[in-house]
This record gives structure tokens, C-alpha cells and sequence, in this order.
């Protein structure tokens, strides 16, 4: 009501965006892999090189997985475990992350909060004419 998004369209877009849009969930796993490899690259049981094709691959599972992932707390380190193994790195580090990731928690579900509003809005907006009712 805030937002002056249509019931019909909240109704519609809110519980698909809790569902697949997990837009916070897939930048967390992509830069926590990221860190992981920038620490852990030069030791001997991790010879990732953090190159394009590397990241681009991270950023592409990353998504792919964050939209399979379940809307419960602490989904992310589940989902995790198959952006790592996409990439070689030993799903054994994935733990360290693990003591601030209740703090992170917060923080992604509020980016994934504010993704499923935006898309709404805009939803809104380009159904403003086939509602049969003024979209402010």
C-alpha cells in the first residue's frame, strides 16, 4: 500500500520474488567464494586462479543455485557448496564463513526484500493500463 503497488499485483509478484529472486543470496555466495579463493589461492590444495572466465563462472552458478535455494534462514552456506565445487575450491572452507554469517543473514535478506518490491513496482507500472484500475 506504501509503494501504491495494485493488490493484484503484490499478490502476484510478492511470493514468486520470495521464491526465486534471491538476488541477495547470489551476491553473498559470488563474493564469499571470491574472498575464500583471494585467501586460500596460494596454498596447495587450492590452485585456483582468480581469473575472467573464473569469476564469470562463480557469478553464473552463483545465480543459478540462489534461485533453487529455499527461503529459510542460512540457505546461502547450503547453496555454497555447489558454487565451490563449480569452481575446485574444497567445500572444507566454507565453515570460516560460517561465524559471520548469521550477521550477513540480515543483510541478504534485506537486498532480497528490497529485489522482490522493485520488481513489484515495476510490474506495476508496466500493467498500469491491463488492471483496469489507476497504478499510481
Amino acid at each position: 500500500q506504501n509503494l501504491k503497488v495494485s493488490p493484484k499485483v503484490a499478490n502476484f509478484s510478492l511470493p514468486l520474488g520470495a521464491t526465486m529472486n534471491m538476488d541477495g543470496t547470489a551476491l553473498y555466495e559470488g563474493v564469499a567464494i571470491i574472498f575464500m579463493i583471494q585467501i586460500y589461492g596460494g596454498l596447495a590444495d587450492v590452485p585456483i586462479v582468480l581469473g575472467a572466465m573464473t569469476t564469470f563462472l562463480i557469478f553464473i552458478t552463483a545465480v543459478l543455485a540462489s534461485v533453487g535455494a529455499a527461503a529459510v534462514p542460512n540457505a546461502g552456506l547450503v547453496t555454497m557448496v555447489i558454487v565451490a565445487s563449480a569452481v575446485g575450491l574444497p567445500i572444507y572452507y566454507i565453515p570460516l564463513i560460517f561465524a559471520v554469517d548469521a550477521f550477513l543473514d540480515m543483510f541478504r535478506t534485506s537486498t532480497n526484500v528490497v529485489g522482490d518490491s522493485v520488481g513489484a513496482i515495476v510490474v506495476n507500472r508496466l500493467e498500469r493500463g491491463r488492471l483496469g484500475e489507476s497504478a499510481a
